[in-house]
């Protein structure tokens, strides 16, 4: 639940201290990791970024998503730059919709099952929309990003949608 917490430099401290300790205990010449890259500071991210993404068992940049900015905001412009210059790949997850409910979509759901079976395919369908229409792929086509525990039977449903608005609406892209 890091992201949920409060003390942006006490959460920042915690990010540099497990990617430390993934790198002193874990990553070996047959163990590969993923590096922690704070949302909620892309400046400190870039900096995280720089400092651990040339290690050779770091194959890729973890993070969330969920229903507050979504990635597509230009905020983290700098994050995917980073990202591409070190040829790493975003690897996201959760939708910070952690039970109990800190969910716009959730706060109702009175279970586990409902929160991960349903919040986290619309954050995830959220955020794969806005950086799409907000052009993420388009200055940055050699960014890579996985999302994970998001589903994918709403990829269709997506594609249709977003086509039919293009469509009626193409002035408005």
């Amino acid at each position: 639940n890091l992201p949920l917490q409060h003390h942006p430099i006490l959460k920042n401290g915690v990010v540099q201290a497990a990617n430390d300790y993934m790198l002193d205990h874990f990553a070996d010449e047959d163990i590969y990791t993923s590096m922690l890259v704070p949302k909620w500071d892309p400046e400190y991210a870039v900096e995280e970024i720089e400092r651990v993404a040339a290690e050779d068992n770091v194959v890729a940049a973890y993070s969330w998503f969920g229903p507050k900015t979504p990635w597509g905001s230009e905020q983290f412009d700098p994050v995917f730059e980073a990202l591409v210059e070190n040829d790493l790949p975003l690897l996201l997850h959760g939708s910070l919709a952690y039970w109990p409910q800190h969910s716009y979509i959730g706060d109702e759901m009175l279970t586990w099952t409902e929160v991960l079976g349903f919040d986290w395919p619309i954050h995830t369908m959220v955020n794969v929309v806005n950086m799409i229409m907000r052009g993420v792929f388009d200055r940055f086509p050699d960014l890579n990003v996985v999302f994970q525990e998001g589903g994918h039977w709403w990829v269709p449903f997506v594609r249709y949608r977003m086509d039919e608005f293009y469509e009626m609406h193409p002035d408005d892209v």
